[in-house]
């Protein structure tokens, strides 16, 4: 119930946000949730200028990440029109291709095929990356070889359901729903029926006609890549079936989600009010809950290659254990909130963590229980060592803090720079903080990242001065604080804090959290001068209803699921013919992401990760791989 009630009270506030909101709800000196920090007099730019130091002073008010992914600069400052917010919220006269992380794919077919264990390994990039890659052989191989594994056992447990193409076609058409997120066309039901007979014949055995079918469909471009179709300047009922799915639970529509999006009721308001609530209550949404929040802070960073090359005695896996835990259980007892992640004085720790924390482990064992925590060293999620190890040094757990919390990104630092001589680390920063090429990025930056300078770049805890200042607070200069809590205690009561958490969340709405969202614009333009823009960006209202609400985190989940930031499609896009096919699952798959990224190319003439994909594919069908 408690989701209904929550659901239902954001309806209100989102009457306003869903395009009659007037922008007077954020003062002048308050950037739109969507741009970056405010400008201030002596501050620093988000965007340029030598070592990031604009030559005029103040942050840009359009600075830092777009939702789109990308990074929008200007050298100027000021506010946009509403029809440049609009744009950048919602991608108006755009599509997305959407690429599936390791974990979507994981509990992705933990979900279809009712079971677990799945690993796609190293090869596959789970993690954030902004901008647009391209999908390497490597990357194909390992998918490839899930999907032979996954097919084969999935053809030997249903073969007696499958003596023939005809008796198969209902196992096929519901893993196409499953699969695909949407029902098969005809032409693909052809192909894939095709596809059936030929393996079957081949090898006289019904069940490897299954086999290459499940293949196929696991390889096809359809499963790997999200994409959304349109009609009327509105996403599909599938598409916002898949949308709500992978952003409150990072995997795809369950047999409910699927059949409201069968009887339409995802394009009117009161159905898709009653899928949100419920997948809020969902076990899952507490995973989902706790993958925004590391992809918020890039918590998830601890499964770079690189971190395996750190000390053994660094308890990696429990840092990341310990967070997943603290967040999913936040979520789960109502304690979702800013406040809870920032001054919750209890973590999960077990033996091995609490002795690398010095922290007294008597009573823990190998599994995790709630430890109070001495509030003078620890302050909720800030002090986790999955955000300590992401940034070991003050400089970047300073631009780790601007850019999470205040939205404010700062130039990359130059490529080669020497640390001052000094007793204690802070003094060598300090040193580096009064030489005139780096003054102006340090004097930002470092006071803010000494907060946390009572644990080492390895996450453990060392004697050293905590205290510091924020450049720019809510319009407050030069802002003091003592120690991680003190810190946690500002940053959880401003309002510019909760504003960009707010953005940084509809960012994760807008493109799944992995930053890897295909932005191909269609040429529409602006509407002409004189014409009234379209309605300003829904975040604008989100924001102002979130700090009404206290911080609640899942009220925030709810009305970015049902805004127009989330719920207003991009230009029309269908999908293509398929070609009934014969060959091989690989060539099948890769046929099938060639003439995608075609279709997808028409409206843009840029290279396209699908692309890429489709080619890795056809390279591994030519060497018989995996």
């Amino acid at each position: 119930m408690r989701g209904l009630v929550v659901v239902s009270a954001l309806a209100v506030a989102l009457g306003a946000c869903g395009g009659k909101a007037s922008r007077t709800d954020v003062p002048p000196e308050t950037t739109s949730i969507t741009g970056g920090a405010p400008a201030a007099t002596g501050g620093v730019s988000a965007t340029g200028g030598a070592g990031g130091v604009s030559a005029t002073g103040g942050v840009s008010a359009t600075g830092g990440v777009s939702a789109t992914g990308g990074t929008v600069a200007t050298a100027t400052g000021g506010k946009r029109s509403d029809a440049e917010w609009f744009r950048e919220c919602t991608g108006a006269d755009t599509l997305r291709l959407q690429r599936l992380t390791a974990s979507d794919i994981e509990r992705t077919l933990e979900d279809v095929f009712d079971s677990s264990g799945t690993r796609l390994g190293r090869p596959w990039p789970a993690l954030r990356q902004r901008g647009l890659g391209s999908v390497t052989v490597e990357e194909a191989r390992a998918l490839v070889q899930i999907a032979r594994e996954r097919a084969q056992q999935y053809s030997a447990e249903h073969a007696d359901e499958c003596p023939d193409e005809l008796a198969c076609r209902p196992n096929l058409a519901d893993l196409g729903l499953r699969l695909f997120r949407r029902p098969l066309s005809e032409e693909e039901s052809a192909s894939f029926e095709m596809l059936f007979e030929r393996a079957a014949e081949e090898a006289s055995d019904p069940a490897a006609g299954l086999s290459a079918v499940v293949e196929a469909m696991l390889e096809s471009p359809y499963f790997v890549f999200r994409v959304e179709t349109s009609r009327g300047g509105r996403w599909s009922d599938w598409t916002v079936a898949a949308r709500l799915a992978y952003f409150l639970w990072r995997s795809g529509p369950d047999a409910e989600l699927r059949n409201a999006a069968t009887r339409a009721e995802l394009s009117d308001r009161e159905g898709l009010e009653r899928q949100v609530a419920r997948m809020l209550d969902d076990p899952r949404a507490a995973y989902g809950f706790a993958a925004i929040v590391e992809e918020w802070l890039g918590l998830a960073e601890l499964g770079e290659p690189g971190f395996a090359l750190w000390p053994a005695e660094v308890p990696l896996a429990e840092m990341a254990e310990q967070t997943q835990i603290f967040l999913e259980r936040a979520y789960a007892e109502d304690r979702a909130t800013l406040d809870e992640l920032l001054l919750a004085t209890q973590a999960p720790l077990n033996a091995p963590l609490a002795d690398y924390l010095r922290v007294p482990s008597d009573g823990l064992g190998a599994r995790f229980s709630d430890v109070e925590l001495e509030p003078a060293k620890f302050a909720g999620i800030l002090t986790h060592g999955s955000l300590l190890l992401t940034a070991g040094t003050p400089s970047t757990r300073g631009k780790l803090l601007l850019g999470r919390f205040l939205c404010t990104e700062v130039g990359a630092s130059p490529p080669s720079v020497e640390l001052p001589q000094g007793n204690t680390r802070r003094e060598r920063y300090e040193a580096i903080s009064s030489s005139a090429a780096c003054a102006g990025c340090h004097q930002l930056l470092d006071p803010l990242g000494f907060a946390l300078e009572g644990f080492d770049d390895l996450g453990a805890p060392q004697d050293a001065l905590v205290n510091g200042s924020i450049a720019e607070l809510d319009g407050t200069s030069n802002v003091p604080f003592d120690g991680p809590r003190g810190l946690a205690e500002l940053l959880a009561g401003s309002r510019q804090v909760s504003r960009c958490l707010v953005r940084r969340f509809g960012e994760y709405a807008l493109d799944g959290g992995q930053g890897q969202v295909h932005v191909l614009q269609s040429g529409t333009p602006l509407p002409p001068a004189g014409e009234p823009p379209p309605p300003p960006a829904p975040l604008t209202c989100l924001a102002s209803a979130f700090e009404r609400g206290g911080g609640d985190l899942r009220s925030l989940l709810a009305g970015l699921a049902q805004s127009d930031v989330f719920l207003r499609a991009s230009a029309d896009f269908q999908l293509p013919s398929v070609r009934a096919s014969e060959r091989t699952p690989l060539e099948h798959a890769a046929g099938n992401g060639d003439a995608l990224a075609r279709s997808a190319a028409s409206l843009v003439d840029s290279p396209l990760e699908i692309q890429s994909y489709a080619e890795a594919l056809a390279a591994l069908a030519r060497e018989g791989a995996p």
